[in-house]
């Protein structure tokens, strides 16, 4: 019941502010989707956005959270208090999360070390050397990077997780060509990362730049994957000359896509014209 309350008197502001529910969502970095939640009373605003919501509909916090306005205005004091009191709770929580995380990685470390040392020890004993355990060995090193930026970074770990893939991808395929001393893992493994990086990448751009249309940033990532699929098959065979691709396999999962895409142009272009 709240919750309905809180979300009929956002709406009621955002309408009174001239703001539709993206450019409202975009003030707040947030998608329009999570606006209509609010204003349905399927959901509240999380806690860190409270105030500067608050601030761009033109209402105290207080007033947010009652869902409507005072007869009379609080006093500053009052409103301080609150400020203050959402902050230090937002506050805690982050630092609450962050401990979380810390946990994870050091658990994480350990398991990865522990993991190591024992598949050195049971390699030696076997073998009399270190064979497998290396492979082992850069893929726990190669894991342990790509969980780093997704544990400790402050903000963007999404991007700060596909630029440290984007380095050690190729090294570590360099390291696995040397020790199992297949210099194919290296070429062809570069290769078909190096393509599947760029339509990560490519992926990763346009749901940011698409954030407020995900029917139509999936439609474009069907037409992506098209574009990767077909280019990693032509790789293959230039790289493998035994390899034959399956044409009929191949214009199947083409012509797929192709309708998949179309369907998602279609509903973004419906939900378009009935948001607007």
């Amino acid at each position: 019941m709240k919750e309905q309350k809180i979300g009929t008197f956002i709406q009621q502001l955002r309408k009174e502010n001239n703001l539709t529910q993206k450019e409202l969502g975009e003030q707040l970095n947030i998608t329009d989707k999570a606006i209509s939640k609010w204003e349905r009373g399927l959901s509240c605003p999380d806690i860190s956005l409270i105030i500067p919501l608050a601030r761009i509909l033109g209402v105290s916090a207080s007033e947010l959270l009652n869902g409507c306005k005072d007869s009379e205005p609080p006093s500053k004091k009052t409103e301080t208090i609150i400020e203050e009191a959402l902050e230090y709770s937002d506050r805690t929580s982050k630092n609450r999360l962050e401990k979380i995380k810390m946990g994870v990685l050091i658990f994480c470390s350990v398991t990865f070390l522990l993991t190591v040392f024992i598949c050195f020890i049971c390699d030696f004993y076997i073998t009399g050397r270190l064979t497998w355990s290396l492979v082992v060995t850069a893929s726990l090193v190669f894991s342990w990077l790509l969980l780093l930026p997704l544990l400790k970074a402050k903000q963007g770990c999404i991007k700060m997780t596909l630029y440290v893939l984007s380095v050690t991808i190729f090294i570590y395929l360099f390291v696995l060509g040397q020790i199992l001393n297949l210099p194919l893992v290296y070429t062809l493994g570069s290769a078909v990362s190096g393509v599947s990086l760029a339509g990560i990448w490519c992926m990763y751009f346009l749901f940011y730049q698409l954030k407020h249309r995900l029917w139509g940033a999936f439609g474009g990532l069907f037409l992506l994957a098209i574009a990767v699929s077909l280019t990693i098959n032509h790789l293959t065979s230039y790289f493998l000359k035994d390899y034959t691709s399956d044409m009929i396999s191949d214009a199947v999962n083409v012509i797929s896509l192709v309708i998949l895409s179309m369907i998602c142009f279609a509903v973004d272009r419906y939900v378009a014209k009935k948001r607007y």
